[in-house]
């Protein structure tokens, strides 16, 4: 039976000898890079374009509704205020505030709706021009999400 000393020796001799084999290295077969794609630089101006007039478009009908559910909120509170029995003033109040949260998540909702179909279909319109490349354009659909 081998002892604790005779295991480390031998285990000691083991890694020694490995250590003193040669190491062959391989040189690493290059692979061949793709070419990139030509990109048609016009076309990708027409499609940057197309998407952000129609971002415009979508944020200018989000504006509208906006200022059309603030106004509406205005008038609705004010003439409320106006009510003197507390049971139908407190009634209407929530009404207003009913409706205006209504208007609020309809535009913000169709806006992103808007934003979303917008860039779906620019990534299609994308490939028209032989460029499927995101990382060309870094900052992307995420810097127009913040509404």
């Amino acid at each position: 039976m081998l002892t604790f000393s005779t295991r480390q020796a031998i285990a000691s001799a083991a890694l020694l000898a490995t250590l003193a084999l040669p190491v062959v290295a391989q040189s690493p077969t290059p692979s061949p890079t793709p070419k990139p794609k030509k990109v048609d630089l016009a076309c990708m101006q027409s499609v940057v374009e197309k998407r952000d007039n129609a971002i415009i478009a979508a944020f200018d009908t989000f504006s509208t509704s906006m200022k059309t559910a603030f106004t509406a909120r205005r008038d609705t509170l004010k003439a409320t205020w106006g009510i003197s029995e507390r049971a139908q003033r407190r009634s209407a109040l929530k009404n207003a505030w009913h409706t205006f949260r209504t208007a609020r998540r309809t535009a913000v909702r169709t806006y992103r709706t808007a934003r979303h179909n917008t860039w779906r279909q620019f990534r299609t319109d994308r490939k028209t021009c032989r460029s499927a490349s995101a990382a060309e354009e870094p900052a992307n659909e995420a810097s127009d999400l913040t509404i």
